[in-house]
């Protein structure tokens, strides 16, 4: 355990003055560990966190600056340069005080989902320079860690780009426009397909994140019948068509989704990404096995906390969860610059299994 517990460099972050990660002698590459984690069908040698991972977020994708999150090598200010139009024509402001992008305000795109036709143009993927894209990050393609992306948007988040919030509610529960938004989702999903082949073809993507918020601080936007009907189909047609090009799917969805477990256990999703409003201790003996929780232990205040007490309580959480095989612990240094070398040496050590070699 000396030789594996040994830290031997840092991995350096993409963005210019981010912060570093630091690498370890392990006995099997991160990327290799992580993907036994995921795998029902091995054993990993320790439980994965951020050290292990590699963000690829290129600039040439339009979504991704207009979303205001880019890890590229050519430095990005999203106060700056964030915003702009999306893949689909939706236009988009950075907001620097919730640090993300909303729909500008004004028309939304599409008027009537019953043609959305006539106003939607569906984005031509050949059309962006994937080479070049490439080319720029070949030294983090080529990396001994896992490579994930985060595909922009969901099916419900890119309804509510198109339509408003309010009109992509409606649009989920009226019987009238349902058809309407089938034939959506229905195109949706073959852009996504082409979308993550290109991506593994070029990038070796080894996750791709699905980010789509089904739910509010203190329930879902939408009943668990309506989920269901108009959002799993579509989900898990994007987590085959990941799964087809060897590609981890994880769920993005943030708020208190309880009660849509079901319907998430329903996508075929190899993890879900959620936020701390989540009772995972109660969901967690009918998810082992089935789906991993991606819990961010970003609920903490970095000007307030200190690296010790941090410490102590992340892995108090992390001693929760380590039995099932159902959490995945992976506080960020992109929120919380604060936490020390000595979190990932711990989870590391403690989690480290050398009958899995």
């Amino acid at each position: 355990m000396n030789r594996e517990t040994k830290i031997i460099g840092k991995y350096e972050s993409i963005n210019p003055g981010g912060p570093a990660m630091p690498k370890f002698d392990t006995p099997i590459t991160p990327k290799e560990n992580f993907k036994r984690y995921v795998s029902k069908d091995a054993k990993a040698v320790w439980d994965p966190n951020e050290t292990d991972l590699v963000s690829i977020l290129p600039r040439m994708i339009p979504d991704h600056v207009a979303r205001g999150l880019v890890d590229d090598p050519e430095p990005f200010n999203p106060a700056k340069e964030g915003g702009g139009y999306d893949m689909f024509g939706v236009h988009w402001t950075f907001v620097p005080q919730v640090g993300g992008s909303m729909e500008t305000p004004g028309e939304h795109l599409v008027p009537d989902i019953m043609e959305w036709e006539k106003y939607v143009k569906m984005p031509d993927l050949d059309a962006l320079d994937w080479e070049g894209g490439a080319k720029k990050l070949q030294p983090l393609i080529n990396d001994d860690r896992a490579t994930y992306t985060m595909l922009y948007t969901g099916f419900f988040e890119r309804l509510i780009s198109f339509m408003g919030f309010e009109g992509a509610a409606m649009a989920l529960i009226d019987e009238e426009q349902q058809e309407a938004v089938h034939r959506l989702f229905d195109k949706l999903c073959t852009v996504y397909d082409g979308y993550l082949m290109r991506m593994k073809k070029y990038f070796n993507i080894d996750m791709v994140s699905f980010h789509d918020d089904w739910g509010s601080q203190r329930a879902p936007f939408f009943s668990l019948d309506t989920c269901m009907e108009m959002l799993v189909p579509y989900v898990r047609r994007v987590c085959e068509s990941a799964h087809k090009y060897g590609i981890i799917f994880e769920l993005h969805s943030c708020g208190k989704n309880d009660m849509l477990i079901d319907a998430i256990l329903a996508t075929g999703a190899d993890l879900w990404s959620g936020q701390n409003l989540n009772d995972w201790e109660a969901l967690a003996p009918k998810c082992e096995g089935k789906l991993i929780f991606h819990i961010g232990w970003n609920k903490f205040d970095p000007s307030t906390m200190t690296k010790e007490w941090y410490l102590e309580d992340a892995l108090k959480g992390y001693e929760k969860f380590k039995d099932y095989h159902c959490a995945w612990i992976i506080p960020s240094r992109r929120y919380l610059p604060g936490i020390s070398d000595e979190f990932y040496m711990e989870t590391y050590r403690r989690s480290f299994d050398p009958d899995a070699l």
